[in-house]
């Protein structure tokens, strides 16, 4: 929960002084949603790790689709939701690690 508040500390900063935009403009309410879900659904650092990995994700693949889109913002909390679907998927495929228990 920590690393959320301060991330979201530090985008509202971000974005009242640098962007001088409100917070609500800069990200939406489902990408906290989602990321209070993560952080109460795994472990420490199963979170910080499939957080942390999730947002690199979402940059790639926007920076990839963004020619395309006609909205030029980050859908986050979808980008994030397919990779979290996809490692899941994976995951119980191979039986690689179990997320919940690191």
């Amino acid at each position: 929960m920590l690393v959320v508040a301060i991330i979201t500390f530090v985008l509202y900063g971000y974005a009242k002084f640098k962007m001088k935009k409100k917070l609500t403009e800069t990200i939406g309410i489902g990408d906290l949603f989602f990321f209070f879900l993560l952080a109460f659904s795994f472990s420490t650092i199963t979170f910080l790790v499939l957080f942390s990995t999730s947002l690199f994700f979402s940059l790639f693949l926007y920076l990839i689709l963004k020619p395309d889109l006609k909205d030029k913002t980050v859908p986050l909390a979808g980008l994030q939701a397919l990779f979290l679907g996809i490692v899941l998927a994976i995951n119980e495929l191979f039986t690689i690690i179990n997320l919940y228990a690191i």
